[in-house]
Order: structure tokens, then sequence, then C-alpha cells
């Protein structure tokens, strides 16, 4: 038995319902193009979404990398400037620290820091007076006073700021560090007849005059005036834009040393 295949009609009624039949028979058929269309517009999207977020975690690490780059050579860069200003000023390298990060070490220890030296004249004049015999002295010597810091801890320095705002300084209060006498005059030495000086009681009187060119030292606010000649003189160095503090450090604290910090 043969089965005849119908052809469709060239036209007509016939050929438009033809037509149309169809169309209905294709629309109940289910068609596997489009799932499979739809499946790889999914993937496609999630594909794209991926490698955008990867680009843009890549860029953000390359930035942060960078960001840490320039801070790390922006402290480096800052606590170099702030060493030489110290190194300029008081002829020693200190301990540096930029925003709590050791950037330089201290380059040797060192026991204390004269900022301020000057020469002081001071006269003495006694008389003694025994059994009606009088002596007098009167004596005049040349000093040289040196005025500063006794670093009996590190000498820190503290850099707080992207750009070196503030200074810190770890230093006790100024202080006189030595009186050294460079001349001695005796501008009167009267011995009464029984009443002599005697030569302890002349080396006596010469140390007196000695401690004396110190309690003037103090007296006339030479300490102050050394810490505010050094702070000067350090802000000379650095520009404007910053500000220098001192402050006295913990009692009995010396930090450790970084052997990863250049010397």
């Amino acid at each position: 038995m043969f089965w005849s295949v119908p052809t469709p009609p060239s036209s007509g009624p016939d050929s438009d319902a033809w037509e149309t039949g169809s169309q209905l028979a294709a629309a109940r058929e289910p068609s596997s193009a489009r799932p499979e269309r739809r499946r790889f517009g999914c993937a496609g999207v999630f594909l794209i979404s991926l490698l955008i977020l990867c680009a843009l975690a890549g860029f953000l690490l390359y930035r942060m990398e960078r960001v840490a780059e320039n801070s790390a050579a922006g402290m480096l860069d800052w606590g170099g400037r702030v060493r030489d200003a110290l190194v300029a000023v008081t002829g020693m390298q200190p301990r540096v620290i930029v925003n709590e990060q050791v950037v330089f070490e201290q380059a040797r220890p060192v026991l204390e820091l004269a900022v301020l030296e000057r020469d002081a004249t001071v006269e003495r004049k006694t008389e003694s007076h025994w059994m009606g015999s009088t002596r007098r002295l009167r004596i005049r010597g040349l000093y040289h006073v040196k005025v500063g810091y006794n670093l009996a801890d590190n000498f820190t320095v503290n850099v707080v700021g992207n750009n070196a705002e503030v200074i810190r300084l770890q230093l006790p209060p100024p202080k006189v560090l030595s009186v050294e006498q460079k001349n001695l005059e005796v501008l009167t030495m009267d011995n009464g007849l029984w009443n002599h000086l005697s030569s302890d009681e002349l080396a006596n009187e010469v140390n007196t005059l000695r401690l004396e060119a110190h309690l003037k030292a103090n007296q006339n606010g030479t300490p102050a005036e050394a810490q505010r000649m050094f702070i000067e003189r350090l802000l000379e160095k650095l520009g404007p834009g910053h500000r220098v503090e001192i402050v006295a450090p913990a009692k009995g604290s010396r930090p450790p040393a970084t052997p990863d910090a250049p010397k």
C-alpha cells in the first residue's frame, strides 16, 4: 500500500488554510533551539560580569599597592628631611619615627646635646674679720657655659602627618650641662696681720665662683632661651608648614632597636 504526501495548493482559499495550519502545527511543536539560545545568553552575561569583577578587583589591588608604595616613599622622604635638618642643627642623627613607623635609627649613643654655648663673667668679693685683723679677696672668672639636654635615653623624633605637620622631639627639660673655667683674675687679695688666706680657702672661693656662674646661667633664663633657639633653628631648616614640639620621654623608656631601619 502506498501513501501519498499531500501537496500544498499554490493559491486560493485552500492555500491560506494550508499556511495557517502549518503555523499552528509549528507553534504546537516543542522548539529546542530557543532554550539553547536562552542558556547561551545567561552564560554570556555571567561570563562578562565575572570578567568585569576580575578587572575591577585587579584595578583596586593595583591602586592599593600604589598607595602603599607612595606612602612608604613619602614616609622615608619626610623622615630623611627631618633627619638632615636635625643633623645640620645638632650634628647627630636621632631615632626618627614617621607615623608610628621607624625609618631611621640613632646613629650612635650620645650622652648630651648642647644647643647653646656662651661665655659668662662672674665676680666674687669676700671679707673676713678675726680679732681685729681683716682680709679681703676679690676674684673674677670667665667661664664657658654649655646648655642643652641630658640624653639619658635615646634621642627620638616622632613625625606626625602626611606632610610632617608636627615634629615631636622626646627630650628632657633643658639645663646647664657644664661650666668650664677659661680665665681667673685675682683683683684684690689683702691678708690681715694674722688673718691670712690659706691655699685651701682660696681653692674653695674659686670653686664657689664656678658654682655662682652655674647659678647665674639658670637664673638668667638660659635653658629656656636655649630651647627657643633650638626650635627656631630647626624650623629654619625645615621651612614653613611645620610645628616643633618638645616633650619629656617616659621615665626609663628606651625604645628597642629596629634592625630593618637604615642607619
